[in-house]
């Protein structure tokens, strides 16, 4: 029900609320969460009933090229094997667009949810850069793990270089947000990550109450 709530639930999927660590997160990323700690049944049961709708929703969103249609589908349906398709492809979509924070948390939503993919050694690769560039060290360390060979990496294709030439500077490589004076679509751009030019405190009292930019403004992060 909190991940497909029906036409008349008196709460909203994407509705805030503070985690135990003080973290604003969304009642649909908690479901998830708790769905990926059941046991393998509860999430064969939600596959079941929900793969075949997945599916279809990931196909259109491929034929529209809309990102808030492949968000949908990651986000509603992540449990099953569409869902986990279009976490990865806008996890590539992020990095492509230099979007690496945003990119992050999807390789690392797949990541904990041990999923296939996240075996692979060209994901493993490309994961270790993403992480290493937003400053996650240990997640580094995990990607890597077994993969080098005293200071080097073998990439698909059997060509070789140095950990350090393969990951790059230390230092986050994330696109700064945009600070936009119109305002034309939710969140400001399509990546959703738009800033007001307007002074911070006339920005936070001009934000709607579901805006999560606003509420990590307010404490959360």
């Amino acid at each position: 029900m909190l991940l497909n709530p029906p036409a008349g639930a008196k709460f909203e999927a994407d509705s805030l609320f503070r985690g135990k660590q003080g973290r604003w997160i969304t009642v649909r990323d908690e479901a998830n969460r708790l769905l990926g700690q059941l046991p393998e049944s509860f999430r064969e049961t939600f596959r079941t009933r929900f793969g075949a709708e997945a599916t279809r929703r990931l196909a259109e969103a491929e034929t529209s090229g809309g990102e808030s249609e492949m968000v949908e589908v990651a986000d509603r349906f992540f449990h099953t094997k569409a869902g986990r398709q279009a976490a990865n492809r806008l996890a590539s979509r992020h990095i492509d667009r230099g979007r690496l924070g945003l990119a992050a948390f999807w390789l690392d939503r797949l990541l904990e949810a041990s999923d296939p993919v996240a075996s692979a050694t060209p994901w493993r690769l490309k994961a270790a850069w993403v992480f290493h560039r937003v400053g996650q060290p240990e997640r580094v360390k995990t990607m890597l793990a077994g993969l080098s060979d005293a200071g080097r990496l073998t990439l698909p294709g059997g060509r070789e270089v140095g950990r350090a030439q393969w990951l790059g500077p230390a230092r986050p490589a994330i696109v700064p947000e945009p600070v936009l004076r119109d305002w034309p679509v939710f969140f400001g751009s399509p990546g959703r990550r738009g800033r007001p030019t307007a002074d911070p405190v006339v920005a936070l009292s001009m934000a709607p109450p579901n805006d999560p930019s606003a509420c990590g403004r307010r404490g959360g992060s």
